[in-house]
């Protein structure tokens, strides 16, 4: 009889023990089934704010909407060192810079997401000191200037003077710097004679690196040097034509690598100032080199 009565205590307790382990899955089970459904409800809920808070953004800066591009890469570059100064001691040229960068980052890429915009900037801003150096060594190869550093050295001054020293000043759209004696042979045209500009002289030179028909005279100086000595004492000027030269040089890399991706960057805006141009220098800097290692 107590041997009875110990198997039904002993099968008592291993039911009792299956049973609570039983009730623990199931509980277990349902806190992870709530859980889940409390993270997609959030989830759901903060997608549907965003969307709410970009498509109000969109509303709200409708009228400077096609700088959208630019916008992304100032957020993105702002840590940079050679605008920290800048940036104590300045403001933006346009409203809507200053206000997409006080967007959340789920935010900003909503409101790319609902423009059509594709741009997807790295996490940093240390692209872009890479990326220049990528320039650096191509633009050589192609002899725009006599030195390896193609006047980018001491952390590329020159070029990013383009925002901390002249952000504010005045451009007409995308500008054509005008220099007299450049070395390229005149020709007349079915549009006209061809004046060359300092844009030119960068394309001629790249064309005539590659083999193709070029207007370049054989005993023209690189087109950097050019500009070097003929803005010597016109540096906001020569910032000018380093801004130029990375932006020029940047659309030819891209062009020649056959990339056609569409992201969405191409649009009507206008540069009026030099901060824009700056801005639209390194958009055409990353899509020039953002396919390449190293970052």
């Amino acid at each position: 009889m107590e041997i009875a009565n110990f198997v039904v205590a002993v099968l008592s307790l291993i039911a009792t023990i299956v049973l609570t382990v039983v009730i623990y899955r199931l509980q277990k089970n349902d806190e992870a089934k709530r859980d889940k459904e409390r993270r997609e409800d959030i989830e759901r809920e903060t997608k549907e704010r965003n969307e709410e808070l970009a498509r109000n953004f969109i509303i709200d800066n409708q009228s400077e909407i096609d700088l959208l591009p630019w916008c992304a890469i100032a957020s993105n570059v702002k840590t940079l060192t050679a605008l920290q100064i800048w940036r104590t001691e300045r403001k933006y040229s346009h409203d809507i810079y200053l206000k997409f960068d006080k967007q959340l980052d789920d935010v900003k890429s909503e409101i790319l997401r609902q423009e059509g915009i594709l741009l997807e900037l790295p996490q940093n801003s240390d692209w872009v000191d890479q990326y220049l150096k990528f320039l650096k060594i191509d633009a050589f190869e192609c002899g725009l200037s006599s030195e390896e550093h193609c006047y980018l050295y001491d952390g590329a001054k020159y070029f990013h003077r383009g925002i901390s020293y002249y952000w504010s000043e005045k451009l007409e759209d995308y500008p054509r710097i005008e220099m007299s004696d450049l070395p390229i042979t005149r020709q007349d045209t079915p549009f006209g004679p061809y004046t060359p500009l300092f844009d030119d002289y960068i394309a001629e030179t790249v064309r005539k690196k590659f083999g193709e028909d070029s207007f370049l005279q054989d005993d023209a100086i690189p087109a950097l040097d050019f500009a070097n000595i003929y803005f010597n004492t016109d540096e906001k000027m020569f910032v000018l034509c380093i801004m130029q030269f990375v932006r020029q040089f940047s659309v030819a890399v891209c062009a020649r690598a056959n990339r056609d991706e569409y992201i969405g960057t191409n649009n009507d805006r206008k540069v009026t100032t030099y901060e824009d141009y700056y801005y639209d220098a390194l958009l055409n800097l990353y899509l020039a080199y953002y396919s390449r290692d190293g970052v």
